[in-house]
């Protein structure tokens, strides 16, 4: 937003070429229209839940589905024929319910669209839509109307309103009219500015419009919403890469068989159920189950550790950052901070030995009481605030301060200058108490306080407030400069009453950093993630407290926000890898920095609790949002919130992302193995044997019921398999690139060695053959588990005990033969089969033992 509080009312009406008096004339409404833009929030072209079937319907691992489900009703076979067909809707279900949800948010805002408002034009006061307002327009307001545009107050008498739309604060806010002099405010700062959507809950006035439509706050809300919708889900995307590689395996595998049939003049009618196993045995249908089932978990676990994640794609980005961009506080800080030492122009007292009351500490301790917001509030974020409090409250005996002096008026704290002042009535005349950035203060005080004499402040005494404030850095202390200022007469807010200032002392207070942040610190290192730090600390004590986490090495280097605004352009990005700490920056410094990461092509996660830091995590790859005072649109727009704000939290929520996708990377390459092979098998059975042995539901429990089970066996050893956690992982076809050679072979040797079965003269039997490959290809998956064998997880070993009792109990049992239509193994087949299955155990040991990789997964 341009800085419309920071001027007069009268100022911003002539800017925008009005008047108070008549308001604008019908022909400056068509200009300022036409310039300016219309009132209106405009949505995304909305996609219709069939436009998105359609989108889905085109993917190949769809068509192979759909091509499978349509040929077994045709050949009667209905029971696989149910059960593909609902994988197919929950698959799109899956896909339209993100959309769904998407959307939903987007709807709650078009509201604001809608409605009448009262302005003044051509000196009459109409009634108009809220489409219909333009630039500059002067609007009238009373109690219960919703504001229609982002307005500059003119007038107003007792007004309050909620805007918690934009703000997500929840409380009534009091408003006025005169400008404000601090720069880069949040929104719920800006006292003098009345925001679209905000209701008026008491009171009335005028304002005029400075934005409409898209340009308003909420119309940039609307803006970020719309980029996230426009945002492809790249995990869902991965996901759809390695299905459609699977499904295209089976339809060349499909191709395959149909020129072989034609070529060899054979049966044709026997194609539909070539195709229809094949297909069957190409695409890991387990794998939408797998993924429901490990989004809920992962959800449910994180949500236990007040950690939550938009969707699981983002949990993916997580485990793929090479920037952490956070705040100290909060984050490395505990919210306990307490004052450790104070300098009285005279010498440094410490809490170590008791304060003594003289008079510089006497108006050090009424400015720490006087010029202070805490109101009792334990669950405050401003630990600084409650600090002073307690010190003055623990060292003086002067608790009736607020009733003795009672506050005039208070300057709002400028974040540019870094100095707070309010003004008090002492006896009978006037006192300014001011607080802050010790440079700056020292640049407006002419005189210092020293044994309760004033005396006009010298270059000697200077260095020696510099030596003390140096000092106190040095030991991590934030250090606040104290000052004062009398007046015989009552000041007003537009006097410059932060000049001319009496300094009284300096205060050093200690924000304890948390335990084992070094640690955590060092892993962060491990997992080849970057952790930068912003403070408010000077650029000293950032230094000193950098030191003591370990997070500054040789060469690393803390940089200000002063000497970002003087930087040459080019010289960040330059520099960029050698800052570890930012000190004393604003929200549109935080720009320049995720910009000049993405530069040298790194993926930044961003933490922020202000709407002003949107523009930032906007363009960072991850958005993360803390804090129970966080604003709940805030909440909304970032890609995960953190309830408790945690470096610890941070980093260990990157690690277990990080154990997810590489459980999922383990998972899809067992599967695209199980999958390829028996896909192999029924290629090789149809042209040498013009027969296929496995059944559709033998097929179902193979690649459904037996890969889900092993599956979450491998999820659950997660943390166990996160090795090389400083390499980036994604899942999508990448998964099939680097490995294709090592899972065509461990395949091609299982569906040889399947081939063999059908060969054995006593093996005459179909169904006989059939039952000794189903155990082949049972047996073969647990063997690819083997991986696993020496880890310790009571999950991993109950699932694997579950896999074993269930394969064998439909294998020798006649559940089998009544539940997915098993057959009679005889006695030789079944020695065959465990023959041929002690063969690819060898060939599998000599595999690793030769080349030194694991024969699943390298």
């Amino acid at each position: 937003m341009t800085d419309w509080y920071n001027l007069a009312w009268n100022d911003v009406v002539n800017l925008m070429q009005s008047n108070s008096k008549r308001g604008l004339l019908e022909e400056e409404v068509l200009i300022n229209r036409e310039k300016y833009g219309v009132n209106k929030i405009v949505g995304i072209e909305r996609k219709t839940l069939i436009k998105s079937m359609l989108k889905q319907l085109v993917q190949p691992w769809i068509i192979c589905i759909l091509i499978n489900t349509i040929v077994y009703f045709i050949l009667h076979i209905y029971f696989p024929a149910v059960i593909y067909m609902a994988f197919l809707l929950i698959s799109i279900c899956t896909v339209l319910m993100e959309k769904y949800t998407e959307q939903k948010d987007l709807k709650t805002l078009q509201k604001f669209n809608a409605g009448d408002c009262s302005v003044i034009r051509n000196g009459r006061l109409v009634t108009i839509k809220n489409e219909d307002l333009v630039v500059g327009d002067v609007v009238v307001y009373k109690k219960e109307n919703i504001i229609p545009a982002d307005l500059r107050i003119m007038d107003c008498e007792d007004l309050s309103v909620k805007e918690d739309a934009v703000t997500g604060d929840d409380n009534t806010i009091e408003k006025y009219s005169a400008k404000l002099l601090e720069y880069d405010l949040n929104l719920s700062e800006m006292r003098n500015i009345l925001f679209k959507s905000s209701v008026v809950k008491h009171g009335s006035g005028e304002g005029i419009v400075v934005a409409v439509g898209m340009n308003t706050e909420i119309g940039k809300i609307m803006e970020r919403l719309v980029d996230i919708e426009k945002q492809d889900n790249v995990f869902l995307k991965g996901i759809q890469q390695i299905a459609n590689i699977m499904a295209l395996i089976g339809l060349a595998g499909s191709i395959i068989i149909i020129l072989n049939q034609l070529l060899n003049h054979k049966n044709i009618f026997n194609l539909y159920e070539y195709v229809s196993v094949l297909l069957s045995t190409s695409l890991p249908y387990a794998i939408t189950a797998i993924l429901i089932v490990i989004n809920l978990i992962t959800k449910l676990k994180f949500k236990r550790e007040g950690i939550f994640f938009k969707d699981i794609s983002k949990i993916q980005m997580a485990a793929s950052i090479d920037v952490l961009i956070t705040e100290k506080e909060g984050a490395f800080t505990q919210k306990n901070s307490n004052v450790r030492s104070v300098y009285d122009t005279n010498t440094v007292q410490t809490s170590k030995d008791k304060f003594i009351i003289n008079d510089n500490m006497e108006r050090i301790l009424e400015t720490s009481v006087l010029c202070n917001d805490y109101n009792g509030d334990n669950n405050t974020d401003n630990t600084i605030e409650v600090a002073l409090r307690r010190f003055a409250d623990e060292v003086s005996n002067n608790i009736d301060l607020y009733e003795r002096h009672k506050r005039i008026l208070k300057m709002p704290y400028d974040k540019e200058k870094r100095i707070q002042t309010t003004v008090n009535k002492v006896d009978r005349n006037y006192r300014a108490y001011v607080k802050g950035a010790v440079d700056v203060l020292l640049e407006e005080c002419t005189h210092i306080m020293k044994n309760g004499i004033e005396k006009e402040i010298t270059a000697e005494d200077i260095e020696e407030i510099k030596a003390a404030d140096i000092d106190m850095s040095n030991e991590c202390l934030y250090v606040i400069g104290t000052a004062y200022r009398n007046f015989n007469y009552r000041p007003s807010v537009n006097e410059n009453i932060e000049s001319n200032l009496v300094f009284a002392g300096l205060i050093g207070i200690n924000n304890p950093i948390k335990d084992e942040m070094d640690k955590h610190i060092k892993n962060s290192r491990l997992m080849a993630v970057k952790p930068v730090l912003c403070t408010e600390d000077s650029k000293l004590t950032a230094m000193a407290t950098g030191k003591r986490l370990g997070l500054l090495n040789v060469g690393d280097v803390v940089m200000s926000g002063i000497e970002m605004d003087y930087m040459e352009e080019g010289e960040l990005e330059r520099n960029i890898e050698k800052i570890s700490m930012f000190s004393r920056i604003l929200s549109a410094h935080k720009i320049k920095i995720v910009n000049a990461y993405k530069d040298i092509n790194y993926n930044i996660a961003l933490t922020a609790n202000k709407l002003t830091d949107l523009p930032a995590l906007k363009i960072a790859n991850l958005s993360i949002s803390h804090g129970e005072k966080c604003s709940s649109t805030l909440k909304k727009l970032s890609d995960i919130y953190l309830r408790n704000f945690d470096f610890k939290n941070l980093i260990e929520s990157v690690y277990d992302s990080k154990s997810i996708i590489n459980s999922m990377i383990y998972i899809f390459e067992f599967l695209f193995v199980s999958s390829l092979s028996q896909v192999m098998f029924c290629i090789f059975s149809v042209m040498f044997y013009d027969k296929v042995y496995l059944s559709p539901i033998e097929i179902i429990w193979l690649n459904i019921f037996n890969t889900f089970i092993l599956s979450m066996g491998i999820f659950s050893v997660r943390k166990t398999l996160n090795n090389n956690i400083d390499e980036k992982k994604v899942v999508n076809k990448d998964i099939w690139n680097r490995k294709w050679k090592h899972i065509v072979l461990n395949s091609t040797i299982l569906a040889l060695l399947c081939c063999i079965i059908p060969n054995l003269s006593v093996s005459s039997s179909m169904y006989s053959n059939g039952m000794a490959i189903f155990i082949i290809f049972s047996v073969s998956q647990i063997v690819f588990m083997t991986k696993f064998r020496f880890i310790k997880n009571i999950i991993f070993d109950f699932l694997m005990i579950f896999y074993v009792l269930a394969n064998c109990l439909i294998i020798t049992t006649r559940i089998g033969q009544n539940f997915i239509e098993l057959k009679f193994v005889n006695l030789f087949d079944a020695i065959s089969a465990l023959v041929i299955i002690l063969v690819f155990i060898l060939i599998s040991i000599m595999k690793y033992v030769f080349t030194k990789k694991d024969y699943i997964i390298s």
